[in-house]
């Protein structure tokens, strides 16, 4: 019955997840903190992602490997440089990440981290803005932030919901949220079972994206 009320929430963002709501005046400007849909700068698209699934292990398995803002090999990411104290608020890392449009070093901020005594964590950081607008190779246009919570909650000893919200503004759409968010979800799972960690029920991974 939970699996079914997760998998339900997230069809029905889907089902209303067809609207661009890139420029409505009266929107509130996107930052960390600003409801959604919200408005991008002039000349950048609005994106708007959600991934959910079920992972067949315990929240604080999860946590071990998932809830380190330094390392998170998990996704496939290794900052090269970081400042500040691993998963304490202000801490700054940057990464090599790859894009439809090539590889980026991309510079991010930890805005909120917290983890309770089941091991279900939260994780928000956003990219970092004193490095915004962040020009395409090609010149074709910008990367104007993003802002990215990821959250795990404890469902049952060897259950856990893993979340991952996603908003951001860019020319054009060379990030492709979900896509990126399902395959690290997936990736973790590959460590997870490999360790020897998976012992619950599994679901696929479930998104909806606004573009």
């Amino acid at each position: 019955m939970k699996f079914s009320a997760v998998l339900s929430a997230v069809a029905l963002l889907a089902s209303g997840a067809t609207a661009k709501p890139t420029a409505g005046p009266s929107l509130p400007a996107c930052d960390a903190n600003t409801p959604l849909p919200c408005k991008c700068p002039s000349g950048a698209d609005y994106a708007e992602s959600i991934t959910t699934r079920i992972l067949g292990v315990n929240a604080k398995d999860a946590e071990k490997l998932m809830n380190s803002f330094f390392h998170p090999e998990w996704l496939g990411a290794s900052p090269w440089e970081t400042r500040g104290r691993d998963n304490v608020v202000g801490a700054i890392r940057t990464s090599e990440f790859q894009t439809s449009g090539g590889l980026y070093n991309v510079t991010e901020k930890l805005l909120e981290s917290t983890v309770k005594a089941d091991g279900s964590f939260k994780q928000r950081f956003e990219h970092h803005k004193p490095t915004l607008p962040l020009a395409y190779h090609d010149g074709s246009g910008f990367f104007y932030g993003y802002w990215i919570t990821i959250e795990a909650r404890f469902y049952s000893k060897y259950e856990t919901q893993l979340t991952w919200l996603a908003h951001g503004c860019e020319t054009g759409h060379i990030q492709n949220f979900s896509q990126f968010h399902q395959w690290a979800l997936g990736n973790a799972l590959s460590i997870l079972t490999a360790d020897g960690k998976v012992k619950g029920v599994t679901s696929g991974a479930v998104s909806a994206q606004n573009f």
